[in-house]
């Protein structure tokens, strides 16, 4: 295979810059023009931004060198800037970047440019072949037609204070990725999924804008809260130490389990590993251990409790927030094999993971015993004018499945507003007088949940505190009763060994390249319903954004969405929300997953149903 000769343009003078913009406007002057775009950055700023204009060439342009100098005059870095937003926002400029969601954060931030991104190669590859690997490196051994692995030359040129090297690596990105978009192009058009591109391109775009925006938070009550956990924290350290009449770190599985299987005595408690099995200490450890010996259960009680209060604080309470603020977060558009967003601290390192942020149990009734855990939530503030919404989607999951299914006795409870657990809970136990709150519905809802996603009797058992025997016994009860849900599973499980691949109703697909083993037929039960949700909220945000205007959405949270609007028209705004998340999945019997919204002009954690606020 002949080697690519570049033409790479790593240590440019002016001139040389305004001769490959003068090139770059003479093709956008012609029409639609393909510029792939990456960035390197160096402590918290744009270290370098490399141009494709073909796979071959490309130019790198520096604003820093490895010591740290700036690499042009003020002036001609504003002439350099400005030609980059003159061509990234051109109208016919189709700029191409792998994993841009992260280089947009900074070229926004310093430099206010949003560059018009036709094709994210990550985002591409991941609609035609969701839960694989998406890598640029990955996506060239695939891809291109000549590859080897390049990836270890930024570093060994960061070793070396090699700026040459560095600029060198930051053309070759852009060129692969040039050539991988081009063949993805056409990829997901021969793979009929053209209008599933489009549309994780259009959440793309709406997730930048959230992630722009971020959330108002309260700085105030944010400081003290971590000061009122670390209180709590250290009396239960103070406890234990009293307790115990020496120091123990609590961060140390070695010194735990000293504690416990040296000193103690107590038999050890083992849990499997890739490598085997080992000794733990975890959570389930602990409390196989004060189930084993009571007198141990007050200690570990406070173990525990250091544990979480130490999560909530590190995690949720003590996260960093923006120079403005807010809180943000960077959202992966393709961060799931499921269509379903992942969330993480931001590219400059502030904020956090923003749809795992706990409601706390502060509200709750609560025996003496169970540890309070504040509402984070209560944390995230409307900006001024502004009121919160939180609006989910109901029962979710259970209506794909059943849809899926066509269970027409469940679908009968559906449509007439039941809850399917509780009805099924009291035909099982013969026990009209069975509530939502009812443990046993809680049980049961657990069991019909792992059943519905081809949970074993054995797996199950286990999971929740049941014979092998009682499981076996509930799930044949269960197939009796709703046969079809059996028959869909049975279905399901045909389709992946013939064809490899299941399909959701927005015409998604997930393959599966490995053996037909394990969990394989659990993941694509499960796969199914997670992805139609998924998928289907983010629908419902793309119509809020065409259809209100005045409404911005803060955060999404897997099957919910949370945001503002303006508190002097609330009334409207809640009955458009509602009226708009009304989207049918296409079935051959339509179905339409109803909506609950709870709305508060203090915080997020405040929300309630409108009809509790009257």
């Amino acid at each position: 295979m002949t080697v690519p000769h570049y033409n790479f343009v790593v240590n440019p003078q002016l001139p040389q810059v305004s001769d490959f913009f003068s090139e770059i406007d003479r093709r956008l002057a012609l029409g639609p023009t393909i510029l792939s775009v990456d960035i390197e950055t160096r402590r918290g700023q744009i270290d370098c931004i490399g141009i494709a204009i073909s796979r071959l060439d490309a130019l790198c342009i520096p604003f820093f060198s490895r010591k740290g100098a700036n690499y042009w005059s003020e002036d001609d870095e504003f002439r350099v800037v400005s030609a980059l937003r003159r061509v990234l926002t051109h109208p016919n400029a189709r700029v191409v970047g792998q994993n841009f969601a992260y280089d947009v954060q900074y070229i926004y931030r310093q430099w206010r440019i949003l560059p018009t991104l036709a094709l994210d190669t990550m985002l591409a590859h991941h609609v035609c072949w969701p839960g694989t690997d998406k890598d640029l490196a990955t996506l060239s051994s695939l891809y291109s037609e000549y590859h080897t692995f390049w990836k270890h030359e930024s570093q060994e040129a960061d070793e070396r204070e090699d700026d040459l090297g560095r600029w060198g690596y930051n053309c070759r990105d852009c060129v692969v990725t040039f050539e991988i978009a081009e063949v993805l192009a056409g990829l997901v058009i021969k793979e009929g999924l053209a209008t599933q591109c489009i549309f994780q391109h259009r959440m793309w775009w709406l997730s930048l804008a959230t992630m722009i925006r971020g959330v108002r938070t309260d700085a105030a009550t944010k400081k003290t809260l971590s000061g009122e956990l670390l209180l709590e924290i250290t009396a239960r350290e103070s406890w234990i130490r009293d307790i115990l009449g020496h120091d123990l770190n609590l961060r140390s599985p070695k010194q735990l389990q000293t504690l416990f299987y040296e000193d103690l005595r107590l038999p050890p408690i083992k849990v499997r590993t890739a490598k085997g099995t080992r000794v733990s200490t975890n959570e389930e450890a602990l409390l196989q251990l004060a189930q084993i010996q009571p007198l141990t259960r007050p200690l570990i009680r406070r173990i525990l409790e250091v544990r979480s209060l130490g999560v909530f604080r590190s995690t949720f309470v003590e996260s960093k927030l923006d120079v403005d603020k807010r809180i943000r977060c960077s959202y992966n558009v393709g961060g799931t094999d499921t269509f379903r967003f992942s969330s993480s601290q931001n590219a400059f390192g502030s904020g956090m993971n923003l749809q795992n942020i706990p409601k706390g149990n502060e509200d709750a009734d609560l025996d003496e015993l169970t540890l309070v855990l504040p509402n984070i939530r209560k944390l995230f503030l409307p900006d001024a004018g502004m009121e919160l919404f939180d609006m989910d989607l109901s029962s979710a999951d259970l209506r794909i499945v059943v849809w899926e299914s066509d269970e027409p006795e469940l679908k009968r409870m559906l449509a007439e507003g039941l809850d399917p657990y509780t009805e099924v809970a009291r035909e099982f136990y013969n026990d009209r007088t069975i509530s939502k709150h009812d443990s046993r519905r809680q049980l049961f809802k657990s069991f019909c949940h792992g059943t519905n996603y081809l949970g074993t009797p054995r797996g199950l058992a286990k999971r929740l505190g049941l014979s092998v025997a009682q499981a076996e016994r509930t799930q044949h009860w269960y197939f009796e009763r709703f046969p079809r849900i059996k028959r869909w599973q049975d279905d399901l499980k045909a389709r992946v060994n013939s064809d490899r691949f299941v399909r959701n109703q927005f015409g998604y697909r997930r393959y599966f390249f490995d053996r037909i083993e394990g969990t394989i037929y659990n993941r694509a039960a499960a796969w199914i319903p997670q992805s139609t949700v998924g998928l289907l909220i983010n629908h419902i945000w793309d119509r809020i954004d065409r259809e209100l205007p005045g409404c911005e959405i803060l955060l999404q949270v897997h099957d919910s969405l949370v945001g503002q609007y303006p508190a002097p028209r609330s009334a409207f705004y809640r009955r458009r929300l509602l009226e708009l998340s009304h989207l049918e999945i296409p079935y051959s019997d339509p179905l339409t997953i109803p909506t609950g919204i709870k709305v508060s002009t203090k915080s997020w954690g405040d929300v309630a149903d409108v009809k509790e606020m009257q």
